[in-house]
């Protein structure tokens, strides 16, 4: 019997783009989080595996140090982590998962073939697969060995159930049942539907850990408990520090400040809500339109006097390890990622390219295109651009969230 942690969809670097900048800000902030707490979870309660089903970052845009701080985090784990990249964290040359150095416990499958791990001292054997680019294959990719006997076999995957025309390996019941698992352990839906059972394999999605907008409401977490040869016992772990939630309220013959008041549970802040007013109001709301106008006008004025002073400050702050104010940062900001937009064309081309036959060849002669340039190199210099802007971009963070200037208002 081996005790384990799944989980999956950290979609690490989200944009978060429902929230207004300095929100989205915190929120990746608080999410690049996530791996420590989980790590530290999972030590306090024993769990020797921790099964983490893909889509760990939501993208290889990475930035700064986010690939290395999950990689520290999952090292301190005391036993044994195995990551199945999955659609948006798919394996490449370029990805985090090969550019980085991980740490000995933590095991990365890099093929879309099933690989076999066993490990007799905690009574299992780990399959598992990545995918390899944003789609994969349907059905399940191979099949488990016959020399399992004695040992509970874990799978895990990234990949959808159910969903016939999924490009994200889609999988039917039949190929669940058939899978000879004990346990399919799987990412790509990021809410938890139950621990559920094909055959003789049980089979879950964990959902996200975090929620990251309002299609991802209530609860989030993992799953944890025990695998053997035929029993899986596994309860869901709320985790999520901040959820998102719709909240309806009627405000019909009621004050609505004082109606939300009402709704609101006791510590709101910790949480993301919208709020939707339905109902009737016995009089409409009294309107002043002078007072109003003369409202946006101070706000105007306000708002002109801080860009200036932002301005001005932006013109003389210094950026930490650039060099450059923080004016001259942006500038450089743009100019940059206008440059890695040209070599992220030019490290997705083919050094050789087959074209087919050329128009009106009755020869039969099989055409090709050549890149005239080195496609490794332009990767490489992607990837290391990349990286410039994510430090620059972090450098620039810690100006705006250490210094400060002043405005008369």
């Amino acid at each position: 019997m081996v005790k384990v942690l799944h989980a999956a969809d950290f979609h690490l670097d989200s944009a978060f783009g429902a929230l207004p900048e300095e929100k989205a800000r915190l929120r990746r902030r608080e999410s690049r989080g996530i791996p420590a707490r989980l790590v530290e979870w999972a030590n306090d309660h024993g769990a020797q595996l921790m099964l983490l089903a893909g889509d760990l970052f939501d993208s290889d845009n990475l930035y700064g140090q986010t690939a290395q701080e999950l990689a520290d985090a999952l090292g301190r784990f005391r036993g044994r982590v195995f990551i199945a990249p999955g659609n948006h964290d798919f394996y490449a040359a370029s990805s985090p998962y090969a550019r980085l150095l991980w740490p000995e416990n933590v095991h990365i499958f890099r093929e879309e073939r099933l690989q076999r791990l066993p490990f007799p001292q905690y009574g299992c054997v780990v399959y598992g697969a990545a995918f390899t680019a944003p789609a994969a294959p349907a059905g399940i990719p191979g099949s488990l060995g016959p020399e399992d006997e004695g040992l509970a076999r874990i799978l895990l995957l990234h990949g959808e159930v159910g969903v016939r025309d999924s490009r994200y390996r889609a999988m039917t019941l039949k190929d669940v049942e058939q899978s000879g698992a004990d346990y399919l352990a799987l990412g790509h839906v990021h809410a938890f539907g139950g621990v559920q059972q094909a055959g003789r394999t049980f089979w879950a999605y964990p959902g996200c850990p975090e929620g990251r907008g309002f299609d991802e409401l209530g609860d989030k977490g993992f799953l944890t408990g025990t695998v053997e040869p035929g029993q899986v016992k596994l309860t869901f772990a709320p985790f999520a520090r901040r959820r998102y939630q719709w909240l309806t309220v009627d405000v019909t013959g009621v004050d609505p400040l004082e109606a939300l008041r009402r709704e609101l549970p006791p510590h709101p802040e910790a949480d993301i809500f919208r709020m939707v007013l339905t109902g009737e109001t016995e009089e409409p709301p009294e309107y002043d339109y002078a007072a109003t106008r003369a409202a946006v006008d101070q706000i105007d004025d306000k708002v002109r006097r801080i860009r200036h002073a932002q301005h001005a400050f932006n013109a003389t702050a210094e950026v930490p390890g650039e060099g450059m104010t923080v004016d001259e940062a942006l500038v450089a900001l743009a100019q940059m990622n206008a440059k890695l937009a040209v070599l992220a064309r030019l490290r997705s081309a083919q050094a050789k390219k087959r074209v087919g036959q050329g128009w009106g060849n009755t020869q039969g002669v099989i055409e090709y295109e050549y890149a005239n340039y080195d496609v490794e190199r332009a990767a490489a210099d992607y990837a290391e651009l990349f990286q410039c802007i994510a430090d620059m971009q972090l450098n620039i963070d810690l100006v705006n969230q250490t210094q400060t200037f002043e405005v008369e208002l």
